[in-house]
This record gives structure tokens, sequence and C-alpha cells, in this order.
């Protein structure tokens, strides 16, 4: 083994991203696929500096699936590392590289964007947000700024994107792909809880409610349905959407596919990088939920080691 060409991995393990054992296990396949790379696990909040320092001196990538942790800053290498965009930047991205979003402007406290272009409902969401949070859907001419209920979204920017109105059938339906530098790792397909009243057509509802109304479209919460997802067209084109965004390792992009003509469209890329989901919290809880396992979708966690051992080939320094 000509040791000038081996490399060290060092995995930031945030269980936010996805448990301890998952890093472990993508640990032994990059020595499965890689046996001249060193893989070295650290805690985000509790860096190993032992190990750091017993780290043979030769060139070093260090990923971190969302953003590095202030207290693993310093680390020696090449830095590949997730970062929330606002959504806006993220649209922005996706429609210079040419892929299909829905109609899309801004919204911020002082300034109200022009909406004469806009289907009757528009589908309005925060700059930053989790979890389907605070995404509404409202007549267009009822849109005004309010303050964002969650957190997040009021504390980081209380600026909304408005979006065209996309309707997917009588009960939402979405579709996430989570990708490793452009290459998937596990998909699922998310549908409204069908105990909700159907949208028969696609501007088949009313909207009631405080401060300008809004009703929920999104496919999540109480009562909604995950299945494994294995539809091509909409993985390749999740795929492909990672080469708008080179230097995030980790994206869960959100399609749908619009109703009748089939049409796809980007919501979403959630570049923040929480979206491994192997064994978090809530990936878990949705698995056992579902009856499925995402692992063995497309065996993520060994194509994880493969992906990251090539990446350190190319990016350790």
């Amino acid at each position: 083994m000509d040791e000038n060409r081996s490399k060290n991995l060092i995995l930031i393990a945030d269980r936010q991203v996805s448990g301890w054992e998952t890093f472990e296990k993508i640990a032994g396949h990059v020595r499965e696929f890689a046996p001249d790379i060193k893989p070295v696990l650290m805690h985000p909040k509790k860096p190993n500096l032992l190990a750091r320092l017993l780290l043979p001196r030769r060139p070093t990538m260090v990923f971190s699936g969302a953003k590095l942790p202030l207290l693993c800053r310093g680390l020696p290498g090449t830095v590949v590392q997730g970062g929330a965009l606002p959504k806006s930047e993220e649209l922005k991205r996706l429609e210079q590289h040419g892929f299909p979003v829905p109609r899309w402007t801004t919204l911020t406290r002082t300034s109200m964007p022009d909406l004469s272009g806009f289907g009757p409902y528009v589908v309005i969401k925060p700059e930053y947000g989790r979890r389907g949070a605070d995404i509404r859907i409202m007549k267009r001419g009822r849109v005004r700024w309010i303050e964002p209920r969650t957190r997040q979204a009021s504390v980081r920017n209380n600026s909304w994107v408005v979006q065209d109105f996309i309707y997917t059938g009588k009960w939402p339906v979405s579709y996430r792909i989570t990708t490793l530098f452009g290459e998937v790792l596990w998909s699922w397909c998310v549908a409204a809880d069908r105990k909700r009243s159907p949208l028969q057509h696609k501007y088949g509802f009313s909207v009631h409610g405080k401060q300008g109304g809004g009703i929920t479209i999104v496919s999540g919460g109480k009562g909604c349905g995950f299945k494994l997802n294995y539809d091509q067209e909409i993985i390749s084109l999740a795929e492909k959407v990672h080469s708008a965004f080179p230097e995030l390792p980790v994206l869960g992009v959100d399609i749908i596919r619009e109703e009748p003509d089939g049409r796809l469209f980007v919501l979403e890329v959630n570049s923040s990088g929480y979206t491994l989901h192997f064994t978090t919290r809530m990936g878990l809880s949705i698995q056992k939920l579902a009856g499925f396992n995402l692992d063995s979708q497309f065996d993520g966690i060994r194509k994880a080691g493969r992906i990251l051992a090539e990446q350190t080939r190319i990016k350790a320094s």
C-alpha cells in the first residue's frame, strides 16, 4: 500500500443528521471500499481531541451533513458540509439551472409582490421552516405579510416565499429523495390523510381563517401515509438537481407531480442536511409506522460508504 496515497475521513456524527450507529456502519463500508482511507467518527458537541491528535498526517476530508458545529471547526483538510439556504436562494438556483419549479416570488414586511400573473390560489411558506410548518394555501387576493408562527422562521428571516398552487390530486401527494453528492440514498412518497376532505379539482375549495385565511396543503402531518418510492423519473430528476448545489453534500429534494398532466416540479431541496434519516428519531418513527426500512431500499448506508470513499479520494487535502 502506497502510504502517500492514503487519506483520512472525519465523519461528524450528528444525531440530527442520522444516528451514531449509521455513521459507524458508514465507516465500516468506507474501509470495505477503500482500505487505504482511515475513517474517524467525531461527536459534534464533544469532538475527540485525542483522535484528532492521533490522525496520521496525510490528506483529510471532513464530512458534516449539516453545518459544521463551532466545536469542530479548525479540523485539518477539506471540509464538506451542509448549510441551510433560504428557500428563495434554493429556487433561484434551481431556475438558473433549468429545473422546473412553480412560479414564485417573495413577500416581506415592507414589500408586497405583484401577484397578477399567478393563479387564483397560491402557497405561502417561510424562507426558513421545517416539517411543513407555516405552509398554507391562500386566495391570491388575500395574501398579506404576517409574522411566521414558528420560532425558527421568525428569528432567522421573517419573509415568505409565495408560489403558484400545483394540484397533485384529491389529497396532496409529495416525494422526498435524499441524495448524497448527487446519488439517491432513499426515497419515499407521502400522501395526506384520506380522512381530510378531498379537493375534487384544482380550485375546488374555499379558504377560511384569520389573518388572510389559509388552509394546509402539506401532504405530511397526522394520519398521512408513507411508502417507498421507486419512480425512476422522480429519482433521476432529484439526482440531477444536486448539480445546482455542488458545495452541499446532502440534499432532501421535495418533488411533486401535477395532476392530471403528470408534470414534475421541484419544491425545495432542504439544504440544511438533516435528511439522512436512517436512524434519526423521526426517521425511525416513520419507518416503524409505515413498515419499511430506508436502508434496504437502495442499500443506502453501504452506498454512502462507497460515495464518501470516492469523494475523499477526490477532495481530501
